[in-house]
């Protein structure tokens, strides 16, 4: 069955702490794929209630969300089920589906693939654990480390997909980014713990890998160099993020002395009928010399004072 590309579905119950920090999470890829020209129909709240659901399930071809779920059910508002193996597999025909719900993965997204011939699944078939240092709804989730090293995962999965990536390309960002948390975590702390149980427990079922834009990027990737004038050997600065038809790297001038570079870019096509494209080259210029410096004055001790014990120090500083 055909399905409208650039289009997505998102269910977003909001009934308990577990759903609510998800809510929360997917506005972040909501404002990410309308950025990107995507149709957004957006069940949250009780919109995510089967019949409402039913009611907006048109012609998407991304179905993603948040709830609850266990081998054979995927739930909405109030844990009403919304998927259910062996009756709603032909509902997602020609879609590609991702749900943050525990477990789906065991049962239900593989059958939605192989009866309901759907084109991909990507979940969990572990009952998975994230971590908050802030309640719900309580400033942006990037802010809190521990939400965010679950959330990053989570969310970037789908900016993958906005971005043209394919089910199986996606799939692997999300694991890229799984090891990267883990490998962040404090060793022997229970973040460390449950990164590595819910990334045990990531998974996908695919059958049709072909992106939900519809087309596939042509570009591969994109890396950032720079060089000393009178030097050949180029190094690495980093490999860009696509945002649109821009790719974009940060580079920390202050890793290098100050003086002329060359900064050059690089393109790698996903066909193998194309060559990369040569070192693009731009002459800059460093200077952090000229960087405006904070000032400091002291307040006590006075210039000269004689000091005995304790001593209280007490200075002015400011970076205006």
């Amino acid at each position: 069955m055909a399905r409208d590309f650039l289009t997505v579905i998102v269910n977003r119950p909001n009934h308990d702490d577990a759903t609510k920090y998800a809510y929360y999470w997917f506005e972040k890829v909501i404002a990410y794929m309308k950025a990107r020209g995507f149709t957004i129909t957006d069940a949250k709240g009780v919109s995510a209630t089967r019949a409402n659901w039913l009611a907006n399930l048109k012609n998407q071809i991304f179905q993603t969300g948040v709830g609850h779920g266990n081998a054979e059910v995927w739930a909405g508002m109030y844990n009403e089920v919304l998927l259910r193996a062996n009756r709603d597999e032909p509902l997602m025909e020609g879609r590609v589906v991702y749900p943050l719900a525990c477990s789906v993965g065991q049962i239900l997204g593989p059958q939605l693939v192989s009866i309901g011939k759907a084109w991909a699944f990507l979940g969990w078939n572990v009952d998975f654990t994230f971590m908050a240092s802030k309640r719900p709804g309580t400033g942006d989730p990037d802010d809190d480390p521990y939400q965010k090293a679950f959330m990053d995962p989570v969310i970037y999965v789908c900016y993958a997909f906005a971005d043209g990536k394919r089910p199986s390309e996606a799939w692997e960002i999300g694991l890229k980014i799984w090891k990267q948390k883990i490998a962040e975590a404090p060793e022997g702390s229970a973040q460390k713990k449950w990164l590595i149980h819910d990334c045990d427990g990531w998974m996908k079922t695919i059958d049709k890998d072909d992106p939900i834009t519809g087309v596939a990027p042509a570009i591969e990737k994109v890396e950032f160099y720079y060089r000393r004038p009178e030097l050949i050997t180029w190094t690495l600065i980093g490999q860009g993020v696509q945002e649109g038809n821009l790719w974009k790297t940060t580079w920390d001038t202050k890793t290098v002395l100050d003086g002329d570079y060359v900064l050059a870019v690089k393109a790698y096509p996903r066909s193998s009928e194309w060559q990369p494209s040569d070192y693009v080259e731009r002459n800059v210029k460093v200077d952090n010399s000229t960087l405006p410096k904070a000032k400091a004055e002291w307040v006590s001790p006075e210039e000269g004072a004689v000091l005995r014990g304790k001593v209280e120090l007490k200075a002015k500083a400011s970076a205006e």
